[in-house]
C-alpha cells in the first residue's frame, strides 16, 4: 500500500504530455508535446504540472528519462518551464547523453513566459550581518583615517559560510595555475566589488631588477621568484600583511601575471615574488606596470572589499547600492561549471539568468546542438561558455573535436573572470567543418580575472562560425582565432586591447602550423581601438600567419595599424574601408631575417620542415585540395613573402594624417604587398551620414565610380 502514491505519482509523469498547456506560448501551444513545472515552491515528489510543479532542475531530467525510458519522446519534444524567481545552485547541473532529445523532438529548459529566472551560484549576505568594525587591531591596520569609520564587517564563519577559496598564481601560458578555481568574490546589486588595492587607480612600475628568478624553462619556476627595487613609499604601511599580490606585467607586454609577493624589505626597497615569470624580470620596450592587491590596510574606497581567511571575516566599504533599503548582497560559492552537458544532443537552454560561479556558466563537451537562446551569463570568474573544451590553453588542442552545431544564440554575457565564449569543434585533419556559433549576442566586460589572451570568443578547431555580435570593453584581444576556415562577419568590435599593448582586435598566431588557413574576417566594424595606446592594431595575423581573407570591413578611428600582417603570406585585404586609421595597413618581414641560414630567435624554417615532412608534404590531404599554394610552401619565398594581396580598398582620413604610408595607404618598406585599385580620397567617398555614424553608402556614392565592383558594405 506505501507503494501506490510513488506509482501513481509515475502514471501522471508518464501522462503529463496530454495535459493542457496553460500559460505558455500560443506557437509552444501549437504542438507542445510533453511539460513539466519548476518551481522554488514546488516538491520533487509531485508530478511536475503546472499545479504541482518539481523543485528541482534534477527531477525534470530524471523525469524526461523516465519519460524516454517509457513511451519515448513525444512529437513536439519535452519543455520545462522554470517559474520565475532564483535557483540556488550548489553544484553543477549535469547532464549527459540519455538526456538528450533528437533534432525533431528537442529538449528545452526554459523561463516561463513574462518571468524571471536565476540560475544562482551564489550565497546572499543579510546587510543585518553587517556592522562597523571595531576591533583597534584591524582599524589600526586600515592607513585611511576616513576609511576607519566606514569600513563594516560580517562574521561569514559565525553565518556557517567557511569556504572563501584560494588566492592563486594565474597569468599569461605556464604561470596559470589551472588546478585552483577562482576565490570568492563580492557583488552588491549584481556590481563586482573590488578587492582592496593600491593604487586605486593607475598601476606603478619596477625600478632595478636585482634577481630576474626563473622563467618558463627553470624547475624552480613555481617555487621561487624574481626581486626588483621599488620607488615609492607605500609598502612601509604594509608590514602586516601577508597575502599580498600583484597584478601586472614584468616582462613582455603579453606576459601578464598576478604574482604573489614573498617578501618586502623595506630597508632596501625590494619586492622578491613567489614565482618565476615566464622571461624573468626584465623591462621592455612596452613599460612595465602593476598594483598591490588583497590588502587590507588599504581599503579606502567604496566597494573596496578584503576577506581574512583565517578569521573568516569580511571587511567592506560600502556603496550607494548598500545603503539602500533591502541590497542584495552575494559572494560567489559555486566550483563548477553551473551547466555541465557531456555528449548532450539537441537540448536548448532559453531565457535564463545564469549568475555568480566561481567557475564558468555552461561547459558543452561533445554532442550535437546543444544551444543557449537568450540567456543572460553575468559574474563568473573563470569564463562564460565552452564549447567543446575545458580548458583556455587551445594553441595545440587536439586536431578533432566531436561536438558540432552548438550555439550562443541572441545572448549577453558581461563581467566574466575569462573567456566569454570558447568556441572549439571540427576535424582539423579533415577539415569537416564544427558549425558551431556564436550569433546575435551581447559580450563585455570579460577577463578581469584571466586577463591575458582570454578575449570575448576564443575561435579555434575547423569550420565554426562567429555573427552579428556586439564586442566590446576588455584588457585584452577581443577575439582570437586558430584553425582552420571559420567565418567571423558582422560584429561590431569596440574599446578592446585597453590594458596591455603588442595585440589586436582580432588576434591570430599560426605561424608554426601553417596548414590552420582558411578563415574569412569580413563586413565587421571595428572602432575606437588604440587611440592613445601603443601597439593594439585592429586585425592583427602575427608570427607568419598565412591565408587569410580580409574583406568588406569598416575600420573607424584606429590609432594604430587597422591590420598589420607580422610577416604572413597569402593573405587577401579587399574592398575595406579605412577611415581616420593611422595606418591602414602595415606589412612587417621582421622575423626570418635575410638569409635562410639566420640564426635568430623567430627562424620557424625547421619548424617548417619537420611539420611537411611528418605530414608527406601535405599530399592527398584535404588541406592540399582546399589550399593549393601548398604545394610551393618552400619555392615560394619564405623570407619576404610577396603574395599579400592589398586590393579595392578605401582610405579617408578627415582627422588624422596617415603615418608612414605609400600612395596606396600601407607601410610596406619592401614594396612587396601586391595593389590594384586602392583609393586615397581627401573627401567622403559616399556615406549616408558619417557625421552621425550612418557609414552606409549612399546609392550614387562616388567610390561606386572609382572602385567599379565596389559592394555597397552593408554597415
Amino acid at each position: 500500500m506505501m507503494r501506490r502514491p510513488i506509482i501513481i505519482a509515475l502514471i501522471l509523469v508518464l501522462l503529463v504530455g496530454c495535459l493542457p498547456v496553460t500559460g505558455a506560448n500560443a506557437e509552444d501551444a501549437v504542438n507542445p508535446g510533453a511539460v513539466f513545472y519548476i518551481s522554488n515552491d514546488g516538491d520533487d515528489s509531485n508530478p511536475g504540472t503546472e499545479a504541482a510543479p518539481f523543485r528541482t532542475l534534477e527531477k525534470a531530467r530524471d523525469a524526461i528519462r523516465q519519460l524516454k525510458k517509457g513511451s519515448g519522446l513525444p512529437e513536439g519534444g519535452v519543455t520545462v518551464y522554470l517559474r520565475g524567481g532564483t535557483y540556488n545552485r550548489s553544484e553543477s547541473f549535469l547532464l549527459e547523453e540519455q538526456d538528450s532529445g533528437t533534432e525533431n523532438k528537442r529538449i528545452t529548459y526554459k523561463a516561463y513566459p513574462g518571468e524571471s529566472v536565476r540560475l544562482n551560484g551564489g550565497l546572499e549576505l543579510q546587510k543585518s550581518w553587517f556592522s562597523p568594525v571595531t576591533d583597534t587591531s584591524v582599524l589600526d591596520r586600515i592607513i585611511s583615517a576616513d576609511a576607519r569609520t566606514k569600513v563594516l564587517q560580517v562574521d561569514l564563519k559565525a553565518q556557517g559560510i567557511t569556504d572563501y577559496g584560494v588566492m592563486s598564481r594565474h597569468g599569461y601560458y605556464k604561470a596559470n595555475d589551472v588546478s585552483q578555481v577562482p576565490p570568492m568574490e563580492l557583488y552588491v546589486e549584481g556590481q563586482g566589488m573590488t578587492l582592496a588595492r593600491w593604487p586605486n587607480n593607475g598601476t606603478v612600475q619596477m625600478g632595478t631588477i636585482t634577481d630576474p628568478g626563473p622563467t618558463r624553462s627553470d624547475p624552480d619556476l613555481q617555487t621561487r621568484g624574481g626581486t626588483f627595487t621599488y620607488n615609492y613609499e607605500r609598502p612601509d604601511l604594509w608590514e602586516e600583511a601577508d597575502d599580498i599580490w600583484l597584478d601586472g606585467i614584468f616582462g613582455y607586454s603579453w606576459e601578464w601575471s598576478y604574482n604573489q609577493v614573498a617578501s618586502i624589505d623595506t630597508s632596501n626597497k625590494t619586492i622578491t615574488l613567489a614565482y618565476g615569470e615566464m622571461s624573468g624580470l626584465f623591462t621592455n620596450w612596452y613599460p612595465d606596470f602593476h598594483f598591490a592587491q588583497n590588502l587590507l590596510e588599504e581599503i579606502d574606497m567604496p566597494g573596496e572589499y578584503y576577506i581574512d581567511r583565517k578569521q573568516g571575516k569580511l571587511y567592506f566599504m560600502p556603496t550607494a547600492a548598500f545603503e539602500s533599503d533591502h541590497p542584495e548582497i552575494m559572494v560567489t560559492m559555486l566550483k563548477t561549471p553551473m551547466i555541465n552537458a557531456n555528449n548532450l544532443s539537441h537540448v536548448t537552454f532559453e531565457d535564463l539568468i545564469l549568475e555568480n560561479g566561481r567557475d564558468s556558466a555552461a561547459v558543452i563537451m561533445g554532442g550535437d546542438s546543444v544551444r543557449l537562446e537568450h540567456c543572460e551569463i553575468r559574474n563568473f570568474s573563470n569564463g562564460g561558455v565552452l564549447i567543446n573544451t575545458q580548458s583556455r590553453w587551445l594553441y595545440n588542442d587536439f586536431a578533432k573535436v566531436d561536438g558540432v552545431n552548438h550555439a550562443v544564440s541572441s545572448s549577453h554575457i558581461h563581467h566574466i573572470g575569462g573567456t566569454g565564449v570558447i568556441l572549439n569543434g571540427g576535424d582539423k585533419k579533415t577539415l569537416e567543418p564544427g558549425n558551431n556559433v556564436v550569433e546575435n549576442s551581447h559580450i563585455h566586460d570579460f577577463a578581469y580575472y584571466h586577463k591575458a589572451y582570454n578575449p570575448s570568443i576564443f575561435l579555434t578547431g575547423a569550420g565554426n562560425k562567429v555573427s552579428h555580435n556586439e564586442i566590446h570593453d576588455a584588457p585584452h584581444p577581443g577575439m582570437l582565432i586558430f584553425g582552420n576556415d571559420h567565418l567571423v562577419e558582422y560584429n561590431n568590435i569596440y574599446d578592446v586591447c585597453k590594458t596591455f599593448s603588442d595585440l589586436g582586435a582580432i588576434y591570430m598566431n599560426l605561424g608554426e602550423s601553417p596548414q590552420e588557413r582558411g578563415s574569412v574576417i569580413r563586413r565587421n566594424y571595428f572602432h575606437n581601438i588604440g587611440e592613445g595606446k601603443a601597439g593594439v592594431q585592429g586585425v592583427y595575423p602575427d608570427n607568419f600567419t598565412m591565408g587569410i581573407t580580409i574583406e568588406e570591413n569598416i575600420f573607424n578611428g584606429m590609432g594604430n595599424d587597422a591590420i598589420l600582417n607580422n610577416g604572413g603570406a597569402h593573405i587577401k585585404t579587399r574592398n575595406n574601408i579605412f577611415i581616420d586609421a593611422k595606418v591602414p595597413y602595415e606589412y612587417s618581414d621582421m622575423y626570418l631575417g635575410d638569409q635562410p641560414d639566420q640564426q635568430i630567435s623567430k627562424n620557424y624554417m625547421p619548424k617548417w620542415k619537420a611539420l611537411f615532412e611528418k605530414n608527406n608534404n601535405f599530399e592527398g590531404t584535404p588541406h592540399m585540395e582546399k589550399y593549393p599554394e601548398l604545394a610551393d610552401f618552400f619555392t615560394e619565398n619564405r623570407y619576404y613573402p610577396d603574395t599579400n594581396t592589398f586590393q579595392n580598398n578605401v582610405i579617408y582620413n578627415p582627422t588624422r594624417k596617415l603615418s608612414g604610408t605609400n600612395n596606396q595607404g600601407a607601410n610596406d618598406k619592401r614594396n612587396l604587398l601586391q595593389y590594384a585599385n586602392n583609393w586615397i580620397t581627401d573627401h567622403d567617398p559616399g556615406f549616408v551620414n558619417l557625421a552621425n555614424g550612418d557609414l552606409n553608402l549612399k546609392a550614387d556614392a562616388e567610390v561606386f565610380q572609382k572602385i567599379p565592383g565596389f559592394p555597397a558594405i552593408p554597415f
